[in-house]
């Protein structure tokens, strides 16, 4: 953003006697300067570095409360990673709604992105999701909000059918006895 643009929105809340809020984003613009400036098409949400910086301008557009919003690009021209105020990844099109249109989930190796995918999917509030069959069976070892740890297969249901537990590392050993604990629990 340059000086030019700045001066406008000064002098815009100026002019009209209005009171400007104290809370500034990270990039260093107050709100009221990004509201404006998003609503009135003279910022570049690409020039803002940081997710945190981007999220006020999409904010304003989507009429939304991302904590963070990335570029649009890495998984096509119409689809971006959110997060919301509980840092739980999302992905959305170009008009905030939840979507993943024209996403390969199968060539997606980071565990945050699939957990962007999948909580599409699935509805859920997952933080990590790992590729399914890598540890035996057509499952997914997950992480949660809460850092629970546990295993789902392609419909977000618990499960541990054909996993190997000799291929599991021991951290991951107490979330097969869970997950088995919450299928029985579930099968009552």
């Amino acid at each position: 953003m340059d000086k030019t643009q700045k001066q406008l929105y000064k002098t815009y809340y100026r002019k009209r006697n209005l009171a400007a809020r104290e809370d500034e984003d990270s990039y260093g613009y107050k709100d009221y300067e990004i509201d404006f400036g998003a609503k009135n098409k003279l910022i570049n949400p690409d020039n803002f570095n940081h997710p945190m910086s981007r999220a006020p301008y999409y904010n304003a557009i989507w009429g939304t409360d991302y904590k963070e919003v990335n570029k649009f690009g890495a998984f096509g021209d119409d689809a971006v990673i959110v997060s919301n105020k509980n840092h739980i990844p999302l992905f959305v099109n170009r008009k905030g709604e939840l979507d993943v249109t024209g996403i390969d989930i199968d060539k997606i190796d980071d565990v945050i992105s699939r957990a962007a995918y999948y909580n599409v999917i699935w509805g859920t509030d997952h933080k990590n999701v790992y590729k399914f069959g890598e540890y035996g069976g057509d499952v997914t070892w997950v992480i949660d909000k809460n850092n629970n740890m546990f295993f789902l297969n392609k419909h977000g249901k618990l499960d541990v059918t054909g996993i190997d537990p000799n291929k599991l590392k021991p951290y991951m050993d107490d979330s097969y006895m869970n997950t088995k604990a919450l299928i029985a629990k579930q099968n009552g």
